[in-house]
């Protein structure tokens, strides 16, 4: 199975896979105590889902990454979303991708 999650590119040239361990913190809350403790930054965001590579703006401000699930009105799920971003100034935007591959962006203020 390929693999699918985000792909962070650190300050120092590494790059750091999401990875899921169990008794462990999130993957992205290990990454933010790795670049804390260490003093490195994230400097491209990528997201891989069935086989495609979602990139974020390469040396943003900041980065953003979420799941989100959408309810039908019986509150039945319909979909799974992934989502990362790029926060530069006070504007995040943001990259959806749903379960099929399909996906679009949205715009925020930070």
């Amino acid at each position: 199975m390929a693999f699918e999650g985000w792909i962070a590119s650190l300050s120092n040239g590494e790059t750091v896979f999401e990875e899921w361990i169990p008794g462990q913190p999130s993957p992205w809350l290990r990454l933010l105590q790795r670049l804390e403790e260490e003093g490195l930054a994230v400097t491209q965001l990528r997201l891989q889902v069935r086989g495609r590579t979602y990139c974020c703006i390469p040396h943003a401000d900041a980065y953003f990454q979420a799941h989100r699930t959408s309810m039908s009105l019986y509150g039945k799920q319909r979909g799974f979303l992934r989502g990362i971003g790029s926060v530069v100034g006070d504007t995040v935007y943001i990259l959806w991708v749903n379960e099929q591959g399909d996906c679009w962006q949205e715009v925020r203020r930070a």
